[in-house]
C-alpha cells in the first residue's frame, strides 16, 4: 500500500469521512465519466517521465483553509458525479471561489479533464500521467501536485503506484497536502486501493 502516515486524530477523522463518503456514494446515481483513456488530445507537456494535460488556467487560485477533511473512495466502474461535486464544494469552503483539481494516474490520458472542468466551481483540471518512477521525484510534478485544491488518483494498476511512488517526494507532497491544507482527496479502483492507511 502507498502508506500515507497519519496520526491517531487524523486517522479518526479520515475514517469518519470515509464512512460518510461511502454511504453517500452508495446512495447516488453513477454515470460513466472520466475514467476512460482520454479525449485523444495531445498532452500540454510531454516529458520523458510524465505527460501533463491542462484544462482551464494554469494559474493557481488562492485556496481557503479547511477545518476538516473529505475522503472519497470509489470502487471503480462508473464515476459518481455527486461525489466529485462534494469534493469541489468542500474545497471551495463555502466561499464561492473556484478550485484547481489535480488527477494522478500511471496510465491513460486526460479522461477526467473535460468531465471535471465542466463542473461548477472548477478553475482548472491538471492530469499528470506518471509514466516512469523518476516522475515522482520531479520538481515540476511536485509543484503541480502541491497546488491542488482537490486531489484524485485515477484507476489503473495499484502495484505501479506503490512501486513508483512509495518513499518519494510525491508521497511527501501528498502527505503534506493532507496534513497542512486538509484538501479533499479521493481515488477510484486502483486509486482507492493504494490508500492503505486510510481504511
Amino acid at each position: 500500500m502507498l502508506r500515507i502516515p497519519l496520526n491517531r486524530l487524523s486517522q479518526s477523522l479520515w475514517r469518519g469521512a470515509a464512512a460518510a463518503a461511502l454511504a453517500l456514494a452508495a446512495m447516488l446515481p453513477a454515470h460513466a465519466a472520466g475514467g476512460g483513456a482520454g479525449t485523444g488530445g495531445k498532452p500540454t507537456v510531454s516529458a520523458k517521465t510524465y505527460d501533463y494535460y491542462l484544462s482551464g488556467s494554469a494559474a493557481n487560485m488562492p485556496p481557503p483553509m479547511l477545518s476538516s477533511q473529505l475522503l472519497v473512495l470509489m470502487g471503480g466502474g462508473n464515476d459518481v458525479d455527486e461525489a466529485f461535486r462534494q469534493m469541489i464544494a468542500k474545497a471551495r469552503g463555502g466561499l464561492g471561489g473556484k478550485v484547481d483539481v489535480v488527477v494522478l494516474r500511471t496510465s491513460g490520458a486526460d479522461g477526467y479533464n473535460p468531465y471535471l472542468v465542466a463542473m461548477d466551481g472548477v478553475h482548472s483540471v491538471e492530469t499528470l500521467v506518471l509514466n516512469k518512477p523518476e516522475a515522482a521525484n520531479d520538481p515540476e510534478v511536485n509543484r503541480i501536485v502541491s497546488g491542488a485544491d482537490v486531489l484524485f488518483i485515477a484507476g489503473g494498476d495499484q502495484s505501479t503506484c506503490i512501486a513508483n511512488w512509495t518513499g518519494t517526494q510525491l508521497q511527501r507532497t501528498i502527505t503534506g497536502l493532507l496534513a497542512q491544507r486538509r484538501i479533499p482527496f479521493g481515488g477510484t479502483s486502483a486509486g482507492m486501493a493504494v490508500l492503505g492507511d486510510v481504511d
